[in-house]
């Protein structure tokens, strides 16, 4: 209590002091039959001298000489020579000695002003949770005061708002930089930042984008997002954030604080968090392809010199710059750094002073590439594409189409954040839906809807984009993707016409050089900024000064410990890491587990298993595909009872047969007998859906982004 006590502000310590005086007071006046009310003017000087807190026992003494009332805070050990603890009056003149122990209505007091200390913690938490405003904050606090006086009067005080901020003055715009080292230092305070290997090294990841703040304005902000790679979890964090109704005029004006930061502590600066010290290198640099063109300097990607990665020049036809070529040869750092194709550049970027790589530390994002643009791409010419191509679908196609999708709601794994829509919503799906479409719903839905040869090549974008997201295939069948990608893009000319195949369709070849260098695509997605993107606009309430608004808001995150950013995405048990949950005794067990705990919830990783039809399937270690039927919970572990499927194929054999590559099986007839397995042997949670050509038959697909091992 003591410790917590000396943390406290000095107001808060003067005003707790100043009750301890007018309970001491009151108490010399009954002992010394003198007024029961004490000098209103030495009370207040208590308040106003009193900077320590006053330990157990501790005696207050009053100075009665005529120059000033102050009040002498003494020291325990000399004040308790004379005192009466039983009554608290101490044998000398106007002394009285208030104890712990003696007055326990003061301890009481005491452990209320704390606890409405940790109230106001979970208050301030509440508030950046639920994005709640301040002027409804403000009515809760004048509601909660009359029981819990200590609480703030003011909301601003109890989120910790910054009086002031410093917003530097752009060119038709305004920055502020929060910082890359204060930023990790308050992410380690707040237990958001965990090292996850034994390096001592911090890999940072940079994206830059805009975002549109209001609906009728043009007003936008250009943030600096980071996020460090190796560590538990992938905490986005806000660098420095641009505001201005277009986005900034000088590059160099715009990332000038950040790459002399960045350069500091990239040369000879560390970061310290606890005790040990970290070095901080550039992982990657992610962004869209115009973000990119922006921050490079160099021509826009609908340029016919906007190939990041080969020299091919682009074509115009059909209002539209397209690249044809597939065997160009490509860019380097070296080739960049010395500005080899002068077509290709517009200027000196700033970043270029930074160790890093112009070409192969800027990644292709496959989030606006892959899933917002070549897949919207080939369901809008689905929709709507050339007549003369035979590729655009009926409406009867359509129709059956957008069933099938709303078909697949019910049986969508929890993982999904987005149920599938209808093909009338296309403009409106998020990259997430279009993700599911390419990774897991299109070869079922298309299936007898698109012609053989449509159908045969959307299947090498999907065999392809597939091998590159899972983690057991995504370094073996790397190769043989990127030659599934270039078999696309060629065979695209024919099919769709020349004007399909523009940056994003082009630029397919060379995401899997991506790969290779970062191992895994989901590690060089913009998916996590993007959701991040939200709490921008969040911060925004009104029109006037929102640049400042939102600084101040991303300040009051950081200042206030709530609790709310810790990196603690879910809590294991004793059982392996996993968490059981929704205990029932329904059945089935078997014979020899009669006497577990029985559960219809299971939690391990980022995966959740349940008993319904939408979260039950898994793929096992041993090459079962089965469904759940029971959790059991036991010394050991925790036990999956499931009934596998007996017969096992594939859904389609070309470009290869489906079941040897792990994914896209065709299953059927349930085996009866029921067997367990550890949990530890499920190696993939599987989105189980209805076969159109059978309803006894089931279309297995192992989740690929969100995997188990």
């Amino acid at each position: 209590m003591l410790k917590s006590f000396q943390n406290e502000s000095s107001r808060t310590k003067r005003r707790r002091i100043r009750k301890n005086v007018e309970k001491a007071v009151l108490a010399i006046s009954a002992f010394a039959n003198v007024p029961d009310s004490a000098p209103t003017d030495t009370v207040a000087c208590v308040a106003d001298v009193c900077e320590n807190p006053c330990t157990s026992a501790s005696c207050i003494e009053f100075d009665n000489s005529e120059d000033n009332d102050v009040v002498d805070v003494a020291s325990h050990i000399e004040s308790n020579k004379q005192c009466d603890v039983s009554s608290g009056y101490c044998g000398t003149d106007n002394s009285f000695c208030f104890d712990d122990h003696t007055d326990s209505s003061s301890a009481f007091d005491t452990d209320s002003e704390i606890n409405d200390t940790d109230l106001a913690d979970e208050l301030a938490g509440w508030v950046h949770r639920c994005d709640v405003l301040l002027s409804h904050v403000g009515l809760l606090l004048g509601i909660l005061r009359k029981y819990h006086p200590s609480l703030p009067k003011d909301p601003r005080t109890l989120v910790k708002t910054e009086r002031k901020v410093f917003i530097k003055q752009l060119k038709e715009g305004h920055y502020h930089h929060f910082g890359i080292k204060p930023t990790l230092t308050n992410l380690w305070n707040r237990n958001c930042l965990t090292v996850s290997d034994n390096s001592k090294q911090l890999l940072l990841q940079v994206n830059v984008d805009g975002l549109q703040v209001f609906k009728s304005s043009s007003y936008q902000f250009w943030p600096i997002l980071g996020t460090i790679m190796n560590s538990v979890e992938r905490k986005v964090f806000e660098i420095g954030i641009y505001g201005g109704y277009k986005k900034p005029v000088s590059v160099d004006e715009f990332l000038c604080e950040f790459v002399k930061e960045l350069l500091q502590l990239c040369e000879n600066d560390e970061v310290a968090l606890g005790h040990i010290s970290y070095s901080v290198a550039i992982h990657s640099v992610v962004c869209d392809a115009p973000a990119r063109a922006f921050i490079k300097v160099i021509k826009a990607h609908n340029s016919y010199y906007g190939c990041e990665r080969c020299v091919d020049v682009g074509k115009w036809t059909s209002h539209r710059v397209a690249f044809l070529s597939t065997d160009k040869p490509l860019r380097t750092d070296e080739s960049f750094a010395r500005e080899t194709d002068e077509d290709h550049h517009i200027g000196k970027s700033l970043l270029a002073c930074l160790p890093i790589g112009m070409v192969t530390h800027f990644p292709l994002d496959s989030m606006h590439l892959v899933y917002l643009g070549v897949v919207r791409r080939l369901i809008l010419f689905w929709l709507r594409g050339p007549l003369n191509r035979n590729c655009r679908l009926s409406g009867h196609s359509v129709h059956i189409v957008s069933d099938r999708m709303l078909q697949m709601r019910n049986v969508m794994c929890k993982e999904f954040a987005r149920k599938p829509r209808s093909l009338a919503d296309v403009d409106r799906w998020k990259a997430t839906e279009f993700r599911a479409f390419l990774l897991y719903l299109g070869p079922v839905v298309m299936m007898d809807v698109l012609s053989k040869e449509h159908y045969e090549h959307f299947l090498l974008l999907h065999v392809s984009l597939y091998c590159l997201n899972c983690k057991r295939l995504n370094q073996t069948h790397v190769e043989y993707a990127k030659k599934l990608l270039v078999c696309f893009v060629q065979d695209a000319v024919e099919l769709y016409g020349e004007e399909f195949v523009v940056y994003n369709v082009h630029s397919l070849i060379h995401i899997c050089d991506d790969v290779m260098k970062y191992k895994q695509i989901n590690a060089i997605t913009a998916f996590p900024f993007e959701n991040h993107m939200k709490q921008l606009r969040k911060a925004v309430r009104q029109a006037r000064d929102p640049l400042e608004q939102a600084v101040k808001r991303i300040y009051e995150r950081r200042n206030t410990n709530t609790g709310i950013d810790v990196c603690d995405a879910w809590v294991s048990d004793d059982s392996g890491g996993a968490k059981c949950q929704s205990e029932h005794s329904a059945g089935p067990v078997l014979e020899q587990h009669s006497h577990v705990k029985q559960f219809a919830k299971v939690t391990f990783g980022k995966c959740t298993l349940t008993l319904q039809p939408s979260d039950d399937c898994v793929k096992l270690a041993n090459g079962d595909i089965g469904i759940v039927r029971n959790i059991l919970k036991t010394d050991s572990g925790v036990l999956l009872l499931y009934a596998r499927f007996a017969v096992v194929g594939s859904l389609f054999t070309s470009p290869y047969k489906s079941e040897l590559l792990g994914f896209c099986y065709k299953v059927s007839n349930m085996d009866g007998c029921m067997q367990s397995c550890n949990l530890d042997a499920v190696v993939a949670k599987c989105l189980r859906l209805p076969y159109s050509r059978d309803i006894n038959v089931y279309v297995v697909i192992p989740m690929c982004h969100n995997e188990v091992y």
